[in-house]
């Protein structure tokens, strides 16, 4: 008789070596399936996954030794069976669950269940990808998002060439990408993704480098126009550190040219307009 009781335990917790949950919107089969099988082997309880071979049990008193084996099985396949459903979503949970059903047979439903659809959902991935925008993504979210749309499609069985792939990928690129675009576009040899990806990181922070560079100043296309203060004061102190005075009109202080006696540049509120370095006159007239 087989020795089940040394092959596993109800206290182990599959999460620890399952680390994902099986979904159908996450298209993951192929992921888990690898990593489930894997630990099942470890504990030698990959048979439970395979269409079992029973012996009847005998009615005969003194054949104990069938009737033993037979529980013992079903007890470790219980475990296993248990193992499955705890790596499901809640979901697929409810669309899987059998009473009273072997893990063989919730084993081959989850296949049936992945696999029936498996051409339309890649088909679908596929169109998804091909028509990827990278909108107000950075380099590296967008490319996060590409690779978790072709890992679906590898994990399907309907992997994307390498070299679609960098054409997509760059067909979805933002305008200011455009002339690096091109240069990876015709180069020779053709970048593979990760090239692709490096170039498009510099150029990304070539990009922000030169944005917090870029100064533009105030009034810059008019800068050769004077800005005209009217004002009510009459009297503009002579030495104020934030005022010059000057004289306007042939007159002198008490000359009148009809515009006015006061010419004064403010260099708080060329400040307040941004301009102060800039050599723009500031003519401020007197309201009579």
């Amino acid at each position: 008789m087989p020795d089940y009781s040394n092959k596993t335990s109800s206290t182990i917790n599959i999460k620890n070596v399952v680390p994902l949950v099986l979904d159908l919107d996450r298209v993951n089969y192929d992921l888990w399936i690898e990593l489930f099988e894997t630990h099942c082997i470890g504990f030698g309880v990959d048979d439970h996954l395979e269409l079992p071979f029973m012996k009847p049990i005998s009615s005969d008193p003194k054949d104990k030794e069938v009737t033993v084996d037979q529980k013992e099985w079903n007890k470790i396949d219980s475990i296993v069976k248990s193992w499955i459903y705890n790596t499901l979503s809640q979901s697929l949970l409810q669309m899987i669950l059998k009473k009273k059903s072997m893990t063989y047979v919730i084993w081959c439903d989850l296949e049936d269940l992945f696999c029936t659809n498996k051409e339309n959902k890649a088909m679908q991935l596929e169109n998804q990808l091909r028509n990827i925008v990278m909108g107000d993504l950075s380099v590296n979210d967008y490319y996060t998002k590409i690779k978790a749309i072709a890992d679906m499609l590898d994990n399907l069985g309907a992997p994307i060439p390498k070299r679609n792939l960098v054409s997509y990928t760059l067909n979805g690129l933002t305008q200011k990408f455009k002339p690096i675009t091109t240069t990876i576009q015709y180069s020779k040899p053709f970048s593979t993704s990760m090239e692709a990806r490096s170039t498009l990181v510099m150029e990304e922070q070539q990009l922000e480098l030169d944005h917090s560079r870029q100064i533009i100043p105030a009034y810059s296309d008019n800068s050769s126009l004077p800005i005209i203060i009217l004002t009510e004061d009459h009297q503009q102190p002579r030495n104020n550190r934030f005022f010059h005075n000057n004289r306007c009109g042939r007159g002198g202080r008490g000359g009148h040219d009809g515009l006015g006696d006061n010419l004064m540049l403010s260099y708080p509120l060329l400040r307040s307009f941004g301009i102060c370095n800039l050599d723009i006159p500031t003519v401020m007239f007197s309201r009579t």
